[in-house]
This record gives structure tokens, C-alpha cells and sequence, in this order.
């Protein structure tokens, strides 16, 4: 199983990809710091303001938009390359091949929130903000991108089940991940 994940790694990485999801792992964190260090009803204590709105802001809208994304381009490249007959000829179940491409999924979305997180923190400590409690927001962006994962899996199977092109698959998980953000800013303010 291990050599599968590895496998669908560097199926991943012959594309930017995953340079692009790391880079938009950091898109959220400095305007945002900005953002809560220009106010000054904030007392510049990274702990009040700043780890909230990067899981309020970044995650929800990017790791469902990542893994669904992530999805699209691991289930349907071997259809897209012509590549599929010859995993069949291969003594390797579907089961086994699509629980790999899933915890690449998991790993992808974890190392995006830990990403987000840590490029806040520097933000944070870059405009001189205190920050306190790293490991243990570390450990919560680690459970934080597990959360997401799991919670994109329903646009995983639609990926799945309905096996059309990329482009839809693509446009279909950020019209999940867009419908995930606003539950949770309908969450927010009820």
C-alpha cells in the first residue's frame, strides 16, 4: 500500500500542482496578519485573532478545494492517459489503488493546513505579534486537515461516481468547497 501512495506522489509530482497548493497555502496568512495588525482593538496577541480567521478563512474554502481538485486529477489521469487497461492487467485491486489516491488526499490536505499555519505564524512573528502555544496549534492543524479531508470525501465519490472530465470534476469540488465555506460562516454568525 505504501508503494501505491508513493506511486500516486509522484504521478503528482511530475505536475505543479502541489508548488501551487503550497503557495496557496501561504496566500491567506500575511494579508490577514495585515489585517489584525492594523486594528487597534486587537492587543497583537497572535492567540485572539489570527489562528481563528486562518481556520475560518484559508481552510474551510482551500482544503475541500485542494482534495477535490486532488481527487479529479488522481481518478481521472490513468482514464485522461490511456493507462487504465494496463492497471487492470496489474495484480492490484481498485480498492487498494483508490485508498491510495485517498490518503494522498489526506496527506495533501494535512500538510496544506500545517502549511497555512505555519506560514501564519511567520506572518505573526514577522509583525512582531506574541505568539504562544505552537505545538498544540500545530496538533489542531494537523486534526484540522484530517477534518476537512473527511468532510470532502462526499465530493470525492461525485468525482468517482459520475467519472466525467477533469474540468468537471474541478468545477464540481470548488462548488462544494464554495457551499462548505458559506455553512461555515452561516455557522459563524447563527
Amino acid at each position: 500500500m505504501l508503494k501505491l501512495i508513493l506511486c500516486e506522489f509522484q504521478k503528482l509530482k511530475r505536475r505543479h500542482f502541489l508548488l501551487l497548493a503550497a503557495l496557496a497555502a501561504c496566500l491567506f496568512p500575511f494579508p490577514v496578519t495585515i489585517l489584525v495588525k492594523g486594528s487597534e482593538t486587537i492587543d497583537g496577541s497572535f492567540d485572539t485573532i489570527l489562528f481563528m480567521l486562518m481556520t475560518w478563512i484559508s481552510v474551510p474554502l482551500m482544503v475541500p478545494a485542494l482534495a477535490g481538485i486532488t481527487a479529479s486529477m488522481l481518478f481521472n489521469m490513468e482514464r485522461d492517459n490511456g493507462t487504465l487497461k494496463n492497471l487492470y492487467a496489474i495484480p492490484i485491486s481498485w480498492r487498494h489503488l483508490a485508498g491510495a489516491k485517498i490518503a494522498v488526499i489526506f496527506t495533501l490536505s494535512v500538510i496544506f493546513t500545517m502549511t497555512t499555519y505555519l506560514a501564519a505564524l511567520i506572518a505573526a512573528a514577522l509583525t512582531g505579534a506574541s505568539v504562544t502555544g505552537i505545538a498544540a496549534k500545530l496538533c489542531a492543524s494537523f486534526l484540522v486537515g484530517i477534518f476537512y479531508a473527511s468532510i470532502t470525501l462526499p465530493a470525492v465519490f461525485f468525482v468517482i461516481w459520475f467519472n466525467r472530465n477533469t474540468v468537471f470534476s474541478t468545477l464540481s469540488a470548488i462548488v462544494y468547497a464554495a457551499i462548505l465555506e458559506m455553512l461555515v460562516w452561516s455557522g459563524i454568525y447563527t
